[in-house]
């Protein structure tokens, strides 16, 4: 199933309890099914019966401009976002490792983490591997060794 016109999409409190669903979503989001999506909103979903090897998320969205993150219990997103210029991430606990290639990317905002990812790369570049990156938010605000990068 395609939504060709739909160009802003907000998921909230959704509990998804089959087992490989998470794919379902990706694909739901991704642009093979909304070519043209350049809003996405998820807040509040979870994953109650999956196993931690299959929370990761690998989200490939073409048009995506904005994306906003809110409780969502996944272990690992990867991100291909060619035009995505503003991400934000909010009470997502249990983020082990984020990868997010977005080229165009101008708002990096990480809020509200209890703990930080182990693992985050930002363009393929400038990984940073680490138990206690420093607490991400504002605008573009990223660890030390990121700060240039905007």
């Amino acid at each position: 199933m395609r939504f060709t016109s739909l160009i802003n999409l907000s998921l909230e409190r959704i509990g998804i309890e089959n087992h490989g669903a998470l794919h379902l979503l990706a694909r739901l989001v991704s642009s093979v099914c909304c070519p043209h999506l350049q809003k996405l909103r998820m807040v509040r979903i979870w994953f109650p019966n999956s196993m931690e090897e299959e929370k990761i998320m690998q989200l490939e969205a073409d048009e995506l401009l904005e994306l906003w993150v809110e409780n969502v219990y996944l272990q690992t997103w990867e991100l291909k976002t060619p035009m995505l210029r503003s991400f934000h991430i909010d009470k997502c606990y249990d983020i082990d490792e984020l990868r997010v290639s977005a080229p165009k990317l101008e708002e990096f905002e990480f809020l509200q983490q209890v703990s930080s990812p182990k693992r985050l790369e930002v363009n393929d570049e400038f990984p940073i591997i680490s138990n206690d990156i420093t607490k991400m938010t504002g605008h573009c605000v990223m660890p030390p060794l990121l700060t240039y990068w905007n």
